[in-house]
């Protein structure tokens, strides 16, 4: 006999137990029962459990036979699912009962028939030959079955083979060996089972096993039975659910669950698998669970799974509602599941309108859903369609206030263990201010890297990541404190995570440390924190705050190993401040002025190696970055208005003296895809155009000439030639002076030579 749990054992586990019972199983259990105890003896009979997969129907069937046991029934149990061959459920059926005799220990009272009946036994799952009988051993056919599906029925007798018949002396043994006990078989999974089998097992279980004082109950989803029959043959047509009907004499629905039965069972399957998981976070998903039981455990199971890595976090850090929802989802439709996360963080994917038309925003939902509908319905939609396009739309509105790295956050949850959380974050914050000791940060990367199954690069920028995270969201919090007491609890915590990033870029001695924080991107968004705190100095304190934040962005700008990232992410472009008060506009243009001061000299540095590298300057002519075609094209780059810098490029036009041939052809090309940019002669766009050179020329006139000089110290085949005098041309035209700009006379002589051809020809 199976060990009874207690508790929820499993997503697919039915229940054992009363104890276990949440759902009013052990009702439709005693309602069986009853039906089943108040049988006459002589007579059999057979009832249809019906149910959709995960319903409860196994669940059931375990508490009935415990009813039934106490009663001193016989019970026997085996499932359709592990059925082979056409006559595989009837031969589980004897092989179950031989082996249940047996284990009750019942001699025959009759030597010989016990010996032909186990010889029959032994025979029933061996015999592969069916003898075939006529349709006319199933008279009279049932009434509901039309004349469309006797030739149904004629191809299914060959269920009711002759090895499976029991003689009527069989039958007297039998009944002599079960002493007056009612036999009660179940027959569990028979929708799972071959559809080959179902037909000739229906019809056996009425035609074959019509045995006194034998009680058959059957747990299937109706629906796929009557799938069955008809795939089996067509001639069943409409009568398939019908001849169902006639096989069970009396049917039971598995009841749906009350909205009570199903918090409970959620309850306690979410406790179970999680003990984390908050009873109002159950509550707040119960609507969007599905209905069957076995699905709900299922998505507690998989909740369940992440509980190593949810203990890391506080309770209040998991997002417990948009977790849920997302596994929901994840259970139901994988597709769906993709396309919420894709439409909660793409830009470009616009799920609602909000605007102040709600019938426009209406009509973006229904076009919304219909969509979901759509994914949902490949291969076949499920029952509960509704109920998972709902609960995606709940989800979309659950993120929207919920920023595009937190979705991803929790989303890859799911799939890998995080290297560090923010409660992690905090301990060490906190540690590390007590303590002043870098140890504690090193130590704390590698565990974080052990935790993730990472390098400890990637666990530094976590960290250096979530110190910026942590360092904007205090300073909101001090801007929104409502007391002096608030606001001194979460100075105190800005002082910490400020010290943390001080040591991050100025103090440690951990290389994958300072190289995680040397990232451009990294970098960056420091600078965009301290950009958006420049003018708040309201407070006693703050003033002090704001003046080791630029001191920590100037440390962090020079070790950037990507200055032409950060050059960028200061906008130089339009250097805007729509959002800003005059007085912050002008306090953010100063500071912007001062970061790009700093990283001007780097950015034209690399910039200048492009001349010397094949193709170097080929991806700026093409506008294939934001940066480089605004530093060489507009009049506002540093390239033009800082003399310092505008003498480094005309150094590098100048490397070609003493160069070898190849280095001054690749210095050659670039120069001229420099000027041919300049004059906007490279692609449609520009930052510049022909006023801008001929400003860029009136302020450094240096800088053409040297151009043109490193252009034409490398001869150009004679298709090139005419295209290089009108560059030439061009550049005389925005205000070069002729006597810079020298001809060389591979050039010269081109043209006396074309001209001195035309005049022989005329």
């Amino acid at each position: 006999m199976q060990q009874k749990l207690s508790g929820i054992s499993g997503h697919d586990a039915p229940i054992q137990s009363v104890e276990d019972d949440l759902l009013n199983a052990l009702g439709v259990a005693r309602a069986i029962h009853r039906v089943l105890a108040t049988t006459p003896a002589t007579w059999s009979t057979r009832v249809g459990l019906y149910g959709d997969w995960g319903s409860g129907k196994t669940s059931i069937l375990n508490l009935l036979r415990t009813l039934e046991e106490a009663e001193g029934s016989l019970v026997i149990s085996f499932s359709a699912w592990s059925a082979v061959g056409e006559s595989g459920v009837i031969a589980q059926f004897y092989e179950n009962l031989a082996r249940r005799l047996r284990e009750e220990r019942i001699k025959l009272p009759i030597k010989q028939r016990a010996k032909a009946l186990a010889a029959k036994v032994r025979r029933f799952g061996i015999l592969a030959r069916l003898g075939q009988i006529g349709a006319e051993e199933f008279v009279p056919a049932p009434p509901v079955v039309t004349k469309a599906a006797t030739e149904a029925l004629s191809k299914l007798a060959s269920a009711a083979t002759e090895w499976a018949r029991i003689s009527r002396k069989d039958l007297e043994a039998i009944a002599m060996l079960r002493g007056g006990r009612r036999v009660v078989v179940f027959i569990d999974d028979l929708d799972r089972a071959d559809p080959r089998l179902i037909p000739k097992t229906l019809l056996a279980m009425r035609e074959l096993l019509d045995w006194p004082g034998f009680s058959f109950v059957l747990a299937f989803d109706k629906r796929a039975i009557a799938s069955a029959l008809s795939e089996y043959s067509a001639a069943f047509g409409d009568d398939a659910q019908g001849f169902v009907e006639k096989v069970i004499d009396v049917p039971f629905e598995v009841p749906d669950a009350t909205e009570k039965q199903r918090r409970r069972l959620a309850e306690a399957a979410f406790k179970t698998c999680c003990n984390l998981m908050p009873l109002e976070a159950v509550a707040a998903i119960q609507p969007a669970l599905p209905t069957q039981p076995r699905r709900v455990k299922l998505i507690a199971r998989m909740i369940g799974a992440l509980q190593p890595s949810l203990a890391r976090h506080a309770q209040g850090d998991v997002d417990w509602t948009g977790l849920c929802l997302y596994l929901v989802l994840t259970e139901a439709s994988q597709a769906v599941a993709e396309w919420v996360v894709k439409a909660a963080t793409l830009d470009d994917m616009d799920w609602m309108v909000w605007s102040g038309n709600k019938e426009e925003k209406k009509k973006k939902q229904e076009e919304t859903k219909e969509l979901l509908r759509g994914l949902l319905s490949a291969p076949k939609p499920p029952t509960d369609t509704e109920r998972v396009v709902n609960a995606a739309l709940r989800l979309l509105r659950h993120w929207d206030g919920t920023s595009n790295d937190a979705v991803l956050y929790w989303v890859g949850l799911v799939y890998r263990e995080p290297s560090m959380t923010m409660n992690e974050f905090r301990k060490l914050r906190q540690e590390f201010a007590e303590s002043n000791d870098s140890s504690v940060v090193d130590a704390a990367i590698r565990q974080a890297a052990s935790n993730a199954g990472v390098s400890e690069f990637e666990a530094a920028t976590a960290y250096v990541a979530e110190a910026i995270s942590s360092y904007q969201k205090v300073l909101e919090a001090m801007a929104q404190a409502d007391t002096k007491v608030e606001w001194c609890e979460r100075y105190n915590d800005a002082e910490k995570s400020l010290l943390l990033l001080e040591h991050f870029w100025i103090k440690t001695a951990n290389e994958s440390l300072a190289t995680a924080a040397a990232q451009g991107s990294v970098t960056a968004a420091l600078l965009g924190v301290v950009g958006t705190w420049l003018s708040w100095t309201k407070n006693e304190g703050e003033q002090g705050l704001r003046q080791r934040e630029n001191d920590l962005a100037l440390t962090a700008v020079d070790k950037c190993v990507d200055p032409e990232l950060l050059f960028e992410s200061t906008d130089p472009f339009w250097n805007s401040n729509f959002s800003e008060s005059h007085e912050s506009a002008a306090i953010s243009r100063a500071w912007r002025e001062i970061l790009r001061d700093a990283l001007a000299p780097r950015v034209v540095s690399r910039l200048c190696k492009k001349f010397l590298e094949a193709e170097g300057l080929f991806p700026i002519a093409m506008g294939e970055d934001k940066l480089g075609p605004w530093l060489v094209e507009s009049k506002a780059s540093p390239l033009y208005t800082k003399p310092e810098l505008a003498e480094q490029l005309v150094d590098a036009l100048r490397r070609s003296n003493g160069a070898s041939e190849s280095v001054r052809a690749v210095l050659s090309k670039n120069a001229r895809l420099f000027l041919q940019q300049l004059l906007f002669q490279t692609r449609d766009g520009s930052w510049g155009g022909l006023d801008d050179a001929r400003a860029i020329n009136a302020g450094q006139p240096a800088i053409i000439p040297a151009a043109w000089a490193a252009v034409i110290d490398i001869p150009v085949p004679f298709r090139m030639r005419s295209s290089l005098r009108k560059l030439r041309s061009d550049l005389l035209g925005v205000g070069a002076a002729a006597d810079q700009l020298l001809e060389p006379a591979w050039l010269a002589e081109e043209i006396e030579t074309s001209a001195q051809m035309t005049s022989d020809t005329e």
